[in-house]
This record gives C-alpha cells, sequence and structure tokens, in this order.
C-alpha cells in the first residue's frame, strides 16, 4: 500500500524528479566531460531545468489575446515584400554558388514577421499562414538545391543511381541494400515518368515537397489537437521548418527523413479522437502507414517501434482523478502487431542471421557513404568557435524546449499531452548513450526525429512567454520579432541548415557540392580515359554511382602530406576541395599556396583544365 503510494507520488512529480535529475546530469558534465560540448551541453541542460524549478507553477496557457486585424496586413505586406525581395536577391546573386549573406538575414527577419502574424491572426487565417510556412520551408530548402546542376552530397547519388536503374531496367535492381526498401525510389520514378523530369528535380518535387507540405500540415494538425490552441499548432509547423537538422534533411535525399512523414501521420491518428464512424478508417490508414514505414527504411521503423513502446509503457502509469485509465488511446497489442510485422519482413529479407543482424545494425550505424567519405589520416581541427557553431543552434533549441517538455510531463489531467512529453526524450538519450560509451550510432537522424517532436513543447514555450509579454504591452511585439528573428539566423545559418554561405562558418566546414565545371571535367575524363582516377573522398560516390566508375584511388591523405604519389593515373583537382583544405589547416604547406604550379613542380603534366578543375598526369 505504502509502495503504490510512493510510486504514484513519484508519477504525479515526475517532471520536479527529471528536472532534479538533469540537474545532476549537467554537473557530471561539468565535472567529467572531456570536451567543451560536454560543458556547453551542460549549461544548456541546467539552465531549463532550473528555470522549471523555480517558475513550474507560472507555466499556464490561459492568456487572451487580442487580434488587431490592421497590424495583421501590415505584417502580411512586410512577409511577401521582404519575400519577392529576397527572391530577386538570391537570382541576381553574384556567386552562381552561393546564396548572398543578406539573403539569409532576409530569411531570418521573414520569420520573426511570421511569428508575430501567428500571435496576431484569428481562425479564418490558419490556411494562409500555413501556406506562408511551407512557402518559407520552400525558400530555405530549394534555394540550397536549385542553384546546384546536380545533386548535393553523398547519399543522393546514390539514390540517384538506384532510381535511374529502376527507370532503365522497368523494374527495382537486386545489388542494393535500398531493394528491399523502395518506397522513396518508387515515388521519384514515378513522378520523373509522369512529369518527363530530371531525377533531381523529380526528386525536389515530391521528396523534398512532400516532406515540407506534409510535415507542416500533420505537425499543426497534431499540436492543435493535442493542445486545443491554433496558435500553438501554427507555431509548432514553424519551429519544426526552421529546426536546422530538419532543414538539412529536406534538401537532401534520404529514406529515413522522408519516412518521419509517416511517423508523424501515425501520430496523428493514434492521438486523435478514433471513435464513432471514423474508428475503423483510423485503423486501416494506421496500418497502411505502419506498411509505408516498414518498406522505407529500417531506421524508421525502429523510431516507430520506440515511439508505440512509448506510449503503451506510460500510459499504464497514467492516471485521471479518478486514477483509472479509461483515456487510453493505445495499447500494448500496436506497438506487438507492428514490431512482429516488421520483424517478419526483415526475416524474410535475410538468408542469413548475420543479414537479420545488419538490417537491424542499420538504425544504429553510420551509413556506409559516411565511413567512406574523407580519408586524411588526421582528424580536422577544431577551435573553440567552430565547436560553437556546431553545437549551439541545436542544443539551443532543445534547451527551450525541456521546459515545455517538462510543462507537458506535469499535466497529469491531460493524458494525452502527459503522453506526448515523454516521446522527445527518447532520441535524445539514445545517441549520447552511443557516444559516452564510444559506440557510433547515426546521431544525425536520432537528433531530427528528437526535433520533429520537440517542435510541439518548444512552441508551447514560446506561445507561454510571448502571450505574457504581450499582454502587458503592444511593444513587446519589436521584442519578439528581435528573439525570433536571433532564433531563426542561429538554425538557418547554422553548419546543418546552411552549406553554400560561409561568411559566418567554421573553418572546418566542407563544401559538399559540384559545380558545372566540375561536372563537365568528369564528363571529358570519363569518356576519354581508361586509366585510373585518383579523386578526393567527395568526388568517389559521383565517379561511382553517376557514371559507374570503379577504376579510382582515393588521394585524400596526399593533399594532407604533401606527397602527391606517381602511380601512372589521373589525378583530378578540384579547385574547391584544396581551399576547403586550406581553410581547414590541413593542406600541407609544401602545397600551399597555388596546387598547379606545385604539381607542375612535382613532373606532373596538365592535361585538361577548367574553372572548376585540374586534370594532371
Amino acid at each position: 500500500m505504502i509502495f503504490n503510494k510512493v510510486i504514484q507520488i513519484f508519477w504525479n512529480k515526475l517532471d520536479i524528479f527529471l528536472a532534479f535529475f538533469g540537474l545532476i546530469i549537467s554537473f557530471l558534465f561539468f565535472l567529467f566531460g572531456k570536451s567543451i560540448i560536454f560543458f556547453v551541453f551542460g549549461i544548456l541542460i541546467f539552465i531549463p531545468c532550473s528555470i522549471w524549478l523555480i517558475f513550474n507553477k507560472k507555466f499556464f496557457f490561459s492568456l487572451n489575446f487580442t487580434d488587431s486585424y490592421l497590424f495583421f496586413k501590415l505584417l502580411l505586406t512586410c512577409f511577401f515584400a521582404i519575400y519577392s525581395l529576397n527572391i530577386f536577391i538570391l537570382y541576381s546573386r553574384p556567386n552562381l554558388y552561393e546564396r548572398p549573406f543578406l539573403f539569409i538575414i532576409l530569411l531570418s527577419m521573414i520569420s520573426g514577421i511570421l511569428v508575430c502574424e501567428i500571435f496576431t491572426s484569428n481562425r479564418r487565417h490558419i490556411l494562409l499562414i500555413l501556406s506562408q510556412i511551407i512557402i518559407l520551408g520552400i525558400c530555405i530548402s530549394w534555394s540550397q538545391s536549385l542553384i546546384f546542376p546536380e545533386f548535393i552530397g553523398l547519399d543522393d547519388w546514390y539514390h540517384s543511381n538506384i532510381v535511374k536503374l529502376i527507370l532503365d531496367t522497368h523494374f527495382i535492381p537486386e545489388m542494393f541494400t535500398y531493394s528491399s526498401f523502395p518506397i522513396l525510389h518508387l515515388i521519384i520514378v514515378s513522378i520523373t515518368l509522369i512529369a518527363n523530369i530530371s531525377i533531381k528535380l523529380s526528386s525536389i518535387f515530391s521528396v523534398s515537397f512532400g516532406e515540407i507540405i506534409c510535415s507542416t500540415f500533420f505537425i499543426y494538425l497534431l499540436s492543435s489537437y493535442l493542445l486545443k490552441n491554433y496558435k500553438i499548432g501554427l507555431l509548432s509547423a514553424f519551429f519544426m521548418i526552421i529546426g536546422n537538422v530538419h532543414i538539412r534533411f529536406s534538401y537532401l535525399i534520404y529514406p529515413n527523413a522522408f519516412g518521419l512523414i509517416f511517423i508523424i501521420i501515425i501520430l496523428f491518428l493514434i492521438f486523435s479522437n478514433n471513435s464513432g464512424k471514423l474508428k475503423n478508417i483510423m485503423k486501416i490508414l494506421t496500418i497502411l502507414f505502419m506498411v509505408m514505414i516498414i518498406l522505407t527504411h529500417p531506421l524508421v521503423s525502429i523510431f516507430m517501434a520506440f515511439i508505440l513502446f512509448i506510449l503503451a509503457f506510460f500510459i499504464s502509469f497514467s492516471y485521471n482523478e479518478n486514477n483509472t485509465t479509461s483515456n487510453k488511446k493505445i495499447s500494448l497489442i500496436l506497438p506487438v502487431f507492428f514490431s512482429v510485422a516488421t520483424f517478419a519482413y526483415w526475416t524474410y529479407l535475410s538468408l542469413t542471421t548475420r543479414t537479420l543482424a545488419d538490417l537491424i545494425s542499420m538504425g544504429f550505424s553510420p551509413d556506409i557513404l559516411a565511413r567512406t567519405t574523407l580519408d586524411l589520416g588526421i582528424n580536422i581541427p577544431y577551435n573553440f568557435f567552430d565547436l560553437l557553431f556546431s553545437v549551439i543552434p541545436f542544443y539551443l533549441y532543445v534547451s527551450i524546449a525541456i521546459i515545455g517538455v517538462f510543462y507537458f510531463i506535469s499535466q497529469r489531467n491531460h493524458v494525452l499531452i502527459y503522453l506526448y512529453g515523454f516521446l522527445p526524450l527518447f532520441p535524445l538519450i539514445i545517441p549520447f548513450i552511443f557516444y559516452l560509451f564510444g559506440m557510433e550510432s547515426i546521431t544525425l537522424r536520432w537528433f531530427l526525429l528528437a526535433q520533429v517532436l520537440l517542435c510541439i513543447p518548444l512552441s508551447s514555450i514560446f506561445y507561454i512567454i510571448g502571450g505574457k509579454l504581450i499582454s502587458k504591452s503592444f511593444l513587446y511585439y519589436a521584442f519578439i520579432i528581435v528573439i525570433i528573428i536571433i532564433f531563426s539566423f542561429l538554425m538557418i545559418n547554422s553548419e546543418l541548415g546552411n552549406h553554400d554561405n560561409f561568411s559566418l562558418s567554421p573553418l572546418s566546414k566542407i563544401k559538399i557540392y559540384h559545380t558545372e565545371s566540375e561536372i563537365i571535367g568528369y564528363n571529358f575524363i570519363i569518356n576519354k580515359s581508361t586509366k585510373i582516377l585518383s579523386v578526393d573522398g567527395f568526388s568517389i560516390p559521383v565517379l561511382k554511382y553517376h557514371y559507374n566508375w570503379d577504376n579510382y584511388y582515393q588521394m585524400d591523405k596526399q593533399y594532407v602530406s604533401g606527397n602527391i604519389i606517381q602511380d601512372n593515373s589521373f589525378k583530378i583537382i578540384r579547385q574547391e576541395m584544396v581551399m576547403n583544405f586550406q581553410r581547414s589547416g590541413i593542406l600541407s604547406r609544401e602545397i600551399v599556396p597555388d596546387i598547379n604550379n606545385f604539381m607542375l613542380r612535382s613532373k606532373f603534366d596538365k592535361i585538361y583544365e577548367n574553372s572548376g578543375l585540374t586534370i594532371f598526369n
């Protein structure tokens, strides 16, 4: 009896216990952290936990806003005026492969204006503001993709090769890992055939566009249903769109990122009211999207299984005022059903236990491409600014959202809000556990899930604080705009949110795109040569998956050592990559300042040159 009372008290005050536990963790990071990252993260854990322990009784949603239609129209006019100006700035950019720094600043200003629109809006403006959030997301994402002639990053080349093979052979190739998880590739193939456009444009109009629109719409629906407040729903969609990890994955072809759409939809179907005539339809849709998840990526299946088991576990401890559990929305049947279906499909695909283990490990191990990108023989040095620039945006996002998580967990009388509060914690905890024990995990994918789930608690906190300020004085709108502009700038211009403009980027940042001149140079040498090509690590996916060329050497270590080996291969020297190595401080002093002169002094003959690359023999 006493034990049951203690357990009930613990669960009723779980937010307080978690805040105390967070303080302990932060002190452990201060005392035993091996790098500045641990110290920064310790601070960003300590602050929200302290704030919640001190002010937890002052967080509530009973706020009344005075809608100002005239002020809303002014903000709306400013939004589209600056947005149009920004499109013109992007179109007239002086550097072909770089968005102007002013463009990023204006994107941040647009974000601040949009948040104030949300605060001054009424229900008839919902679709208009959702449309503005979508076009903001499109501008942030597509501006980084459409300015380049081909794919960005590494994995995009791999997935585009699968799409190309499907188009050429009219069936799914069997030699790829993703041959058993073809949903994303089949969608791109369908759009390519229907619209008769390139694979790149097809991926933008299907994958990227689908991620932005569906995520925005269903995050709004989920947040609005949970908190019964359309303004928090709009803020949730906004904060998801400007999240730096979400920005990165919104313009790259990643099946695990695309699969998050189905997770958000399933969460909405689970949390929404499933009674009445729609109950059976909701069940059918839930099963359908679960099948889509299983066919998308093993990591997405792991995400979904985690979420379902977390919901089933914590709802068993949820008490309403009568200490009953009549408000259950999920039972153990659903996670067990999904897990069995997933495991059954994986078992069907695997001929051996090792193959099955490899499928499961895809949820926790870096992609093959990530392991074979650069082989420098040394680590790229990070200075203090590099570390802060890399970690502060995401950690700041998490730090503020954690206060909202505590608020959600404190809502014992609102079971759905209480349950949702636990969901973002686990994708944050799992990568850190792997990191602390020296094990590998694809941290960024787990952080993407965490950021998407955290956007709702984050919007709740901004709504509470912004509402309290606005209720005191109308002039606080200016303060809110400034805060949102700074916050948005940190997200949009972060290392993950911005890969083309290096005005405020860390020295260690590497450009992940190829220019038109480089592609022309590749076309020339591939068509003319049968010899081995020596290239940097970022060129390998292009050669391997775009040109199906496997006859290459990787020469990254030679840039570092300054010893370019005479091995009877063609040396492809990309000017952008050499500048990257020089900025990072790892380019050999023997090569600086001009690698072309160095190659000529080293008795190499120049056989081809354009503005993007030079080829030596």
